[in-house]
């Protein structure tokens, strides 16, 4: 079984904090550009539904609820056997302005892996990074999970050149997994794409086997900066 570690929550609730405060921010700023066209009475009745437009927007990359959360990081920790480490709900911040917040962060003996869980119960399809749901009245355009993994994966990278663990930026990569009774349809896709935890462990496994080892210290000290204990 793999070690399941956590994140500090104190660590968590600061970095949450300043997410809300981003938030408010765009908010802010979408107010002030609006607010000079409209009616007096309209703008304030609008506020609400910005607000409601940006939670949604920024929430919008399928996460998966408490308890799906709990019975797939359980799952992902009773497949991976001791090399493994699996750390759920990461977040990482660079200075105070841009905020990740990484649904898995597994690690492996020779690489990091940013799991970004997309949950469905319609179909979805995918072309590159152009991602589609199936709805009512057709297909509509959805928040791309594959570039949301790459920005990610990116963030993370920038951290570690900040904490002086640039020798662990090669080791990351991003893999999207699909949860839900979804069927999907995917070509062309700049980064992996599994069905389900099973697939994912299986592609962990194997993606891990072909690396060099990384240093047990390294990867210690990554989860020392992190706050995951």
């Amino acid at each position: 079984m793999a070690r399941l570690l956590q994140q500090d929550a104190q660590f968590q609730q600061a970095f949450e904090a300043t997410i809300r405060a981003s938030a408010q921010k765009e908010v802010d700023r979408i107010l002030t550009r609006v607010h000079p066209r409209l009616p007096a009475v309209v703008a304030p009745a609008l506020a609400p539904l910005i607000q409601w437009s940006v939670k949604s927007r920024r929430a919008d990359y399928g996460r998966i609820n408490i308890k799906g959360e709990d019975q797939f990081t359980l799952f992902m920790a009773e497949h991976l056997d001791a090399t493994w480490t699996v750390c759920p709900n990461v977040v990482v911040a660079l200075g105070s302005q841009i905020v990740a917040q990484l649904d898995h962060l597994i690690i492996g003996p020779a690489g990091l892996y940013v799991v970004e869980a997309t949950v469905s119960n319609s179909a979805m399809r995918a072309c590159g990074d152009s991602w589609q749901h199936k709805t009512r009245t057709g297909w509509a355009a959805m928040n791309s999970p594959t570039t949301h993994t790459r920005d990610l994966v990116q963030i993370l990278q920038h951290w570690m050149a900040q904490a002086q663990l640039a020798s662990l930026q090669e080791a990351v990569t991003g893999i999207v997994v699909i949860l839900g009774t979804s069927r999907f349809r995917v070509m062309d896709l700049p980064t992996p794409v599994v069905d389900g935890p099973s697939a994912l462990a299986d592609w962990l496994v194997e993606t891990d086997a072909q690396r060099a080892v990384l240093s047990a210290r390294i990867v210690e000290e990554c989860l020392q900066c992190l706050q995951i204990r």
